[in-house]
């Protein structure tokens, strides 16, 4: 029997205990950086034993490990948020990651992906209404709107099967959809200056941004204090290439291809297609809830993301007997591109010649993970500047004049 101590249970203290641990060797596990306040605001310790505070004034300096991860702002705290931890040896301290940059970042996102995310909260351990917050929009993967456009929560567990192994026995069953983590929150992509979240369990510590003709290129680490294990069955990112290639404490370089309400991630140097995000509303988000939590939901108003050209790829609910039908959909347009190309340039390779004609990333985006040539030939001629030209059997990049 679990006995109940100051309203909080002695297993909760455990695990907030071991939480502790846990930072304490992240934080002694990795290189130093060092983010920059972008504005006044307050760490709060994470010590067991210590409940104080410290006053960060808009550019003061933190230096932490690379220690990013989603949780309390504060022991016992019911709020959520994406946190920078910091400080030495049993005096550990936390700050919100979206009041940081990295201390020599070229640049710095703007409103066309950051979303200023308010706070999650827990109203109780297994209650179905945790809210996400008063948000008007919020990156998810794409496949959340197959999900909803179908509106059938089920397709959620093809992708995910781990979820549902989300059931606890004892005086009450909590079902694979009840918990917090099957809902949008699952694949919920979060990018502030200082940190990235792409979903439960893949954390990432800025180094630098930089902002080009297709997104931006960012150099970061994987959080040091992403837990693997637990989160394996129910991560958006487990089981793809990219979790599989990279782990806690490894440099890597994000390129985000924004494209209307639509992000591309793939990683430099390794090709790999990390995931298709999408920009949804507010009417998306409360009937994606809805579906997922009740199994029900009203489409009426769900403004559905599109690309820049306008289409969405948001397919008309059919019947099985009709599902030839959808062989004969049109290509997307960089599709035909990359074909175009290929087949004039009989399928000359490219990545070698684009990234010896782009500008070297800096130093720090060291890659740590074999590849996979993921990386479709209209990402290459976005990074490139966007024209290719074959020049004795090799293909080279003509940047923007």
């Amino acid at each position: 029997m679990i006995m109940q101590k100051n309203g909080y249970s002695d297993l909760k203290r455990i695990a907030l205990l071991l939480c502790s641990i846990f930072l304490t060797s992240a934080l002694l596990a990795q290189e130093q950086q060092t983010f920059v306040a972008l504005q006044d605001t307050v760490a709060f310790s994470y010590e067991w034993t210590r409940d104080s505070s410290i006053d960060i004034q808009a550019g003061d300096s933190i230096v932490s490990n690379a220690t990013i991860f989603y949780g309390t702002r504060y022991n016992f705290s019911e709020e959520r948020h994406l946190l920078i931890a910091f400080g030495e040896t049993n005096n550990h301290y936390v700050v919100f990651a979206k009041y940081f940059k990295p201390a020599n970042t070229e640049d710095i996102f703007g409103e066309d992906i950051f979303i200023d995310y308010p706070p999650d909260y827990r109203v109780g351990h297994g209650v179905l209404n945790i809210p996400i917050g008063d948000v008007d929009a919020m990156w998810v993967p794409d496949y959340y709107a197959d999900i909803l456009s179908a509106q059938d929560r089920a397709r959620l567990l093809e992708l995910r099967p781990g979820l549902v192994n989300l059931i606890e026995s004892g005086h009450t069953i909590i079902y694979w959809y009840e918990f917090p983590s099957s809902d949008i929150r699952n694949g919920r992509a979060m990018f502030f200056n200082s940190a990235i979240k792409l979903g439960i369990g893949a954390n990432f510590a800025v180094r630098n941004i930089r902002r080009t003709d297709f997104g931006y290129i960012v150099n970061c680490v994987v959080s040091t204090s992403d837990w693997r294990r637990p989160w394996e069955f129910v991560a958006a990112l487990a089981g793809t290439a990219f979790w599989d290639a990279y782990h806690p404490g490894d440099a890597v370089t994000l390129l985000l291809f924004l494209d209307g309400d639509y992000l591309d991630i793939y990683t430099y140097g390794t090709d790999i297609h990390v995931g298709t995000f999408i920009r949804v509303g507010r009417e998306f988000i409360a009937q994606y809830q809805s579906l997922i939590r009740t199994n029900t939901s009203d489409l009426t108003n769900v403004v559905w993301p599109a690309r820049a050209e306008g289409s969405t790829g948001i397919r008309p609910r059919v019947a099985l007997a009709d599902s030839a039908l959808l062989q004969a959909e049109e290509v997307p347009v960089a599709a035909q591109v990359e074909v175009a190309i290929i087949t004039t340039i009989e399928a000359v390779p490219v990545e070698a010649a684009v990234i010896a004609a782009m500008e070297a990333p800096p130093a720090a985006a060291v890659e740590n993970a074999p590849a996979t040539s993921a990386m479709p030939l209209w990402a290459w001629l976005a990074i490139g500047g966007g024209a290719l030209a074959v020049a004795g059997g090799v293909v080279v990049a003509r940047g923007k004049r």
